[in-house]
């Protein structure tokens, strides 16, 4: 507890007006600094997980579970954003041959996030679950060749760590949920055009002109 009072106390020593004089420099860490994760990143990385514990936690509960499994569902598509914006920043630095593949990197997590918010809740959480994974096998091959604070890989597997763990725990929790179920059954009985893309199960709209099966005609 005191050290997160501690790390609360940081951020009165923080120089706010700085960042408002474009003549002002900003210190920008090397590659060799050292592997202390700062107390700023720390705290509002962890803090960032408040959302998936949130969402666990309520998807334990019958009567928040519905709210709490969509809520996580819609904050975990909104991180895989960011963790692509971050990339995408660090792409601008490559040159040559790699340039092309980290631009694609950075942006494959946001497509994916938007995946999850188009598909049923219990088809979204494998999605992301797979999203997460793949994001760490990704930095963990490509961060040890970029110029990066060490602390940032540290810092960055235990946060992405503690997601997909989190992610597991609402998805097991939510798998055998009626309504989700229903919703899940609903989704496969009338297929959205995103639904009908991705499995090739078109569905041909029906003709108002004509005449159900048995039924006479006027």
């Amino acid at each position: 507890m005191n050290s997160l009072f501690g790390r609360l106390r940081t951020l009165r020593s923080i120089p706010w007006k700085r960042f408002g004089r474009s003549n002002s420099s900003i210190p920008v860490a090397d590659a060799a600094s050292d592997s202390k994760i700062p107390a700023a990143p720390a705290l509002l990385g962890f803090a960032g997980l408040i959302p998936f514990a949130a969402g666990a936690f309520g998807s334990y509960h019958d009567q928040y579970r519905f709210v709490a499994v969509d809520m996580e569902r819609a904050y975990g598509s909104v991180i895989l954003t960011f963790l692509g914006a971050v990339h995408w920043g660090l792409a601008i630095r490559v040159k040559g041959k790699m340039a092309m593949p980290m631009y694609l990197f950075s942006v494959a997590p946001s497509m994916l996030g938007w995946l999850s918010t188009q598909l049923p809740i219990l088809l979204a959480y494998p999605v992301l679950i797979v999203a997460f994974s793949a994001v760490h096998i990704m930095e963990a091959r490509i961060f040890p060749r970029l110029q990066i604070p060490r602390w940032y890989s540290k810092l960055r597997f235990r946060l992405n760590l503690l997601a997909v763990i989190a992610l597991i725990v609402t998805f097991s929790f939510a798998k055998n949920d009626p309504k989700l179920l229903e919703e899940l059954k609903s989704e496969k009985d009338n297929p959205t055009t995103l639904m009908q893309l991705l499995t090739g199960n078109r569905k041909e709209p029906s003709d108002p002109n004509s005449t159900p099966e048995g039924t006479p005609a006027q």
